[in-house]
């Protein structure tokens, strides 16, 4: 019998190409919590595709498909499609707030360099 791709959750952080900071972790499951119609869906991590300002990250709550890897990351299930991996290994996902918006950010591990810059003019079109 083939098993059930949400069953893949019980993976550990330890195996996940990606981490969370403790402030990404909290948003994630405030958002799991209190949006309409996402309780008990993972968050979804993504590319969207590659911009000159690198790759464009999507999040959102989904189920999780076959075909998808699925962690548990800081207790935030997380799905991650097999393409998407290859962008976010070694990364790690962090939640920045700002005086007019806030939202997640993408970083290498070492945490030196973000990744995902909203200032970059392709990034904001559409995003």
């Amino acid at each position: 019998m083939a098993e059930e791709p949400i069953s893949q959750l019980e993976r550990v952080a330890a195996d996940a190409p990606i981490a969370f900071t403790d402030k990404a972790a909290e948003r994630a499951k405030h958002f799991a919590a209190s949006i309409s119609g996402v309780q008990g869906k993972p968050l979804r991590i993504g590319v969207l595709g590659l911009a000159c300002c690198g790759p464009q990250y999507k999040f959102y709550f989904d189920e999780a498909q076959p075909g998808d890897t699925c962690y548990v990351v800081k207790g935030v299930p997380v799905v991650i499609d097999h393409q998407s991996v290859l962008y976010l290994q070694g990364k790690t996902i962090d939640y920045v707030e700002r005086a007019i918006d806030g939202g997640f950010t993408v970083k290498d591990r070492d945490e030196r360099a973000e990744i995902y810059d909203v200032s970059c003019e392709c990034a904001s079109e559409g995003y």
